[in-house]
């Protein structure tokens, strides 16, 4: 996938020197998966990694954008198309 690259920099440049490890960890992991194409075992990851996102640095972060962005790829890849919606928007 192409937009991997384009993530992983976003997460580096972003505000990654303000998250806890246990949320580098999760959005890591989350990479990782999304990688190699293991969308179901994402889901819950990025989720929880939004949650600490959000206090962590707020909504405003594109890091924390991103991560919604993540879970829309891995909805319309599992075919929830309107899961995906609700992450794009």
């Amino acid at each position: 996938m192409k937009f991997i690259p384009a993530l992983c920099l976003l997460l580096s440049v972003s505000s990654a020197g303000q998250l806890t490890p246990t949320t580098l960890g999760l959005l890591t992991n989350s990479m990782t998966l999304l990688q190699k194409e293991e969308y179901e075992k994402v889901i819950p990851l990025a989720e929880k990694a939004a949650d600490a996102l959000q206090k962590e640095v707020g909504e405003n972060d594109p890091m924390y954008n991103s991560v919604f962005f993540m879970l829309g790829i891995c909805h319309y890849k599992l075919y929830h198309y309107e899961l995906a919606e609700k992450n794009y928007l």
